[in-house]
């Protein structure tokens, strides 16, 4: 499991991902579409659902999303994130398929 920590408010890094399969494959992701979602862990309540970015060449898999204001003016718990895919035969695929990748949101100290 990887772990992200940040500070509440702030909009960098954005979240990167090389998106595979669970036997190590990359997923091709020339004419689909992706979303960035953010659950919290408590509730299990998706608490952001946006468009994320699909990096040429499509083909490695590689995808990105950019935090935009307010969305990371969050409450100090522990979130997961993940990425949607639809293919192009509108089928769907949730990424990671085995190892979470999780999100906490700290408060900034003597601000």
């Amino acid at each position: 499991m990887k772990t992200l920590y940040m500070f509440k408010g702030d909009l960098h890094p954005p979240i990167k991902a090389a998106l595979e399969y669970p036997d190590g494959s990359i997923v091709n992701l020339e004419g689909c579409t992706v979303r960035f979602q953010l659950v919290e862990v408590k509730t299990n309540i998706t608490v952001l659902d946006e468009t994320a970015n699909v990096l040429e060449p499509a083909g490695d898999g590689i995808v990105q999303y950019n935090w935009k204001t307010g969305e990371t003016d969050l409450d100090k718990q522990e979130y997961k994130g993940r990425f949607a895919v639809t293919f192009a035969d509108s089928k769907t695929q949730t990424f990671p398929r085995k190892d979470s990748f999780h999100i906490f949101f700290n408060e900034k100290e003597g601000v």
